[in-house]
């Protein structure tokens, strides 16, 4: 069963990153620099998980979590270090990105939705 995976980053080579992570495994996987595009695009399609930037120009991940009405896991990436993380993310991925734990939070995901 194929997992559907959103990354929101207003650093596009950090989306083409993301997407190379994943290339050649089954999951459906959308990037977006626009945060806006982005949880419009959540908002409307079903994503099973979310990678969200913390600081981008549009706002910021915290905002774009309180617009997004879907409950589905949310990790927020952040390169920030003394920042209070609410409740409502399932957890942060610091960056520099560690890929492998990204890998690892996707792979957990797939194996509780195909059980």
């Amino acid at each position: 069963m194929s997992l559907e995976i959103v990354y929101i980053d207003d650093e596009k080579d950090l989306c083409e990153l993301f997407k190379m992570l994943l290339l050649g495994n089954e999951y459906k996987v959308h990037t977006f620099h626009d945060c806006i595009k982005g949880v419009e695009y959540i908002n409307n399609n079903n994503v099973d998980i979310l990678f969200i930037d913390y600081r981008m120009p549009c706002m910021n991940g915290f905002e774009c979590r309180e617009k997004i009405e879907k409950d589905i896991p949310i990790y927020l990436v952040t390169g920030e270090l003394q920042i209070l993380v609410p409740d409502n993310f399932a957890g942060t991925i610091d960056k520099p990105i560690d890929y492998e734990l990204i890998k690892l939070i996707i792979e957990e995901k797939a194996l509780i939705k195909t059980a």
